[in-house]
């Protein structure tokens, strides 16, 4: 029974993120709701309080670059221009990583979402990252298919006798990433 405050209204939604052609479909309790829009604005709160400070420390740095004269202005312009292109470069040289992380990932037949979880500060890093990812998914598959063959029902994953469909073909499929 609801509370004062509370309803017991359920919300439901689909997935954004699934990628198979049935969409699943959630229900939210208000409870639920109010939490997760609650978890958006306290980011969207804490990004805006972020900017708004580094607004202001930018301004107090040009106002202090302002008082100053000759050469050691000259010189805190550069410095400064060299720390916002560094910030720059940093900015551009992850997202090369989280596009080579998820390039890496596909090609591994894994979901792209992962990119940002394992993106390392190297590619090879990154690689060794997926592989990982991608030995752990193939191993777990195959303990829950050797599992299920204990059980003396495997059953026929693929629908045809060949066996060609690999461990973790199966395991997307079954998790309707496929």
């Amino acid at each position: 029974m609801a509370t004062e405050g509370e309803t017991s209204e359920q919300v439901t939604g689909t997935d954004p993120i699934e990628t198979s052609t049935e969409p699943k479909t959630f229900t939210y309790t208000q409870e639920q709701l109010n939490a997760i829009i609650e978890s958006r604005l306290n980011r969207e709160r804490a990004k805006l309080e972020k900017e708004r400070h580094d607004a202001e420390a930018e301004r107090a740095e040009a106002e202090r670059i302002a008082k100053l004269e000759g050469e050691e202005r000259i010189k805190a312009e550069y410095e400064g221009k060299l720390s916002k292109a560094t910030k720059e470069r940093d900015d551009i040289t992850k997202q090369l990583r989280l596009t080579e992380a998820r390039s890496e990932l596909a090609s591994a037949g894994l979901d792209q979402a992962l990119a940002e979880r394992i993106v390392g500060k190297t590619l090879e890093e990154t690689k060794a990252n997926v592989d990982a990812i991608k030995q752990a998914v193939e191993a777990e598959a195959t303990k829950r298919v050797n599992a299920q063959a204990a059980k003396g029902n495997p059953g026929n994953p693929t629908g045809s006798g060949s066996g060609s469909t690999s461990v973790l073909d199966i395991m997307m499929r079954g998790a309707g990433l496929k």
